[in-house]
């Protein structure tokens, strides 16, 4: 802080001296002000980069859950539609095939089925009211880009040169990098799917498969985004005879079965004592009566 002074000469003739304090900054302080701003405006923006970036990341991870969403549901249908012939007779033009290619983030495994309706072809396809066969790959497209590529045909009526490559793919997306598929018909002992990496039984369909898509990570150091279900195969029933249940409590049937044996054990002692039935009353209780049947006396 300086100090003014200054001389003032009055009427009179008298000088007469004022001083006056003059307020500022120095360099110093002008220096610290600066410093901490910058810091307040650096933490500012860091805490905006990173709110921004946190946004961008969740809607693209919400668009990219959305495609892998819309592609695996439309495979799903497709399964769900499978059809197989009521005969005892097991052919494998109607069989589930399957190729392993892999397993994980990397797998391009193949799936073939027999299908009944519109699913994956559309119902502008001329013969989705009858038995044909649909095929789902992983492979790149025209410009390169790696992604679900469906083919349908018909079961017959085909060409003995026929050669399901020569058919035109219909590409679901080419965000897909990946699908891995495994497939189950029977329990384990701990009353869980026995999955299967490779389907060797081509006349048969599954009764159950798990559907794995893969599509491109976030970032460079993040794992592939991951979609999963898991599918009911009505079609396999025809097929394996006997259904299945996932989940189910040991405890809970055996206690089923306990309840059964006790019913079998109390009727077993109604027929044994006769005589400990109620008779019937004079009123009428205890007596079935018959229904009043038009024309019958």
């Amino acid at each position: 802080m300086r100090k003014l002074s200054y001389k003032i000469v009055n009427d009179k003739g008298v000088n007469s001296t004022k001083v006056h304090r003059l307020s500022g900054f120095t360099l110093l302080e002008l220096m610290l002000a600066i410093t901490i701003l910058s810091l307040v405006m650096t933490v500012t923006y860091m805490t905006f980069s990173t709110v921004i970036k946190a946004w961008q990341r969740g809607s693209q991870l919400t668009e990219e859950l959305n495609r892998g969403d819309f592609v695996v549901e439309q495979i799903v249908l497709g399964l769900r539609s499978t059809y197989y012939p009521e005969s005892n007779q097991k052919d494998s033009k109607y069989g589930f095939w399957m190729e392993d290619n892999g397993d994980g983030a990397t797998a391009e495994d193949e799936i073939s089925w027999v299908a009944l309706g519109s699913a994956l072809i559309g119902k502008e396809n001329v013969y989705f009211g009858s038995p044909h066969r649909v095929r789902v790959t992983i492979e790149d497209d025209e410009d390169g880009d790696v992604g679900v590529a469906v083919r349908s045909w018909r079961v017959k009526g085909q060409d003995e040169d026929f050669e399901p490559e020569d058919i035109e793919p219909v590409f679901l997306s080419t965000r897909i990098t990946g699908m891995n598929c495994r497939m189950a018909y029977e329990m384990k002992d701990d009353n869980e799917l026995d999955w299967l990496d490779e389907w060797e039984e081509t006349n048969k369909v599954p009764k159950y498969v798990e559907l794995t898509l893969y599509m491109e990570p976030l970032g460079r150091d993040d794992d592939a985004v991951e979609v999963k279900r898991l599918v009911k195969i009505s079609a396999g029933d025809l097929c394996w005879g006997k259904e299945m249940t996932i989940g189910t409590d040991d405890g809970a049937s055996q206690g089923n079965r306990g309840n059964s044996n006790n019913k079998r054990r109390k009727t077993d002692q109604r027929r044994a004592n006769p005589g400990n039935r109620r008779p019937p009353t004079s009123s009428g209780a205890g007596l079935r009566s018959r229904p009043n049947t038009p024309g019958r006396p």
